[in-house]
């Protein structure tokens, strides 16, 4: 009898064992949750792409980009603020050029939009938008809430903040430049949209033309 309950005993230890082990493993096999909020993202604009992984502690995983001449694009299904969404990191020359979300509703990407422009304002000032004369491009400023968004239109604010000429001529591939702006958009689609916060280069050349 006692040899019986030694056998089962030992069974049930191993049962046990087994069990922790598949824990474990679909513990390690888990999607890791990543830090791509606005907050996290925006204060690494110009930055290498080694600093932007230290910064959003990606680690060592390997991520698999769509590559371009010269560029990188990084897509992430992750949930921002509250929501499901596709974030987008835009590399360019292995410099972080801009980042996007895109939302399933006009809700949220107006509220969230309006959270970034807050934080544009509060890190570049007044934005320097140029008058716009379109009927589907508009100055974001202008939408007082999401039912003011239409599909398939344009809604944008441009800042020309203070930048790093160096990091700038690397995004670049070497090409010198004038300024760089700061462009902040929102792309209604029929179903939700497109928040885009990126780099906007003026070349030399362009900038001192007349």
């Amino acid at each position: 009898m006692k040899k019986k309950q030694g056998v089962r005993g030992r069974m049930c230890a191993a049962a046990a064992l087994l069990l922790i082990v598949c824990l474990l493993a679909s513990c390690a096999a888990a999607p890791k949750s990543r830090r791509l909020g606005f907050g996290d993202v925006l204060p690494l604009l110009g930055a290498d792409r080694e600093t932007v992984w230290e910064k959003l502690d990606f680690g060592p995983e390997k991520i698999e980009p769509f590559t371009g001449d010269g560029t990188e694009e990084y897509v992430f299904e992750q949930e921002v603020g509250g929501s499901g969404c596709t974030v987008s990191l835009f590399f360019s020359h292995d410099v972080l050029a801009g980042f996007q979300y895109v939302f399933p509703d006009a809700e949220t990407v107006f509220s969230y939009a309006k959270q970034i422009r807050q934080a544009l304002g509060e890190d570049f000032g007044e934005p320097a938008t140029q008058p716009i004369d379109s009927e589907v491009q508009h100055r974001f400023d202008s939408v007082g809430d999401a039912g003011g968004l239409s599909p398939l239109e344009l809604y944008y604010e441009d800042w020309t903040p203070e930048t790093d000429g160096k990091q700038m001529e690397k995004m670049l591939g070497g090409e010198a430049v004038k300024r760089i702006d700061v462009r902040f958009s929102v792309y209604m689609l029929e179903s939700g949209g497109i928040i885009s916060v990126r780099y906007s280069p003026i070349p030399a050349e362009a900038a001192s033309a007349p």
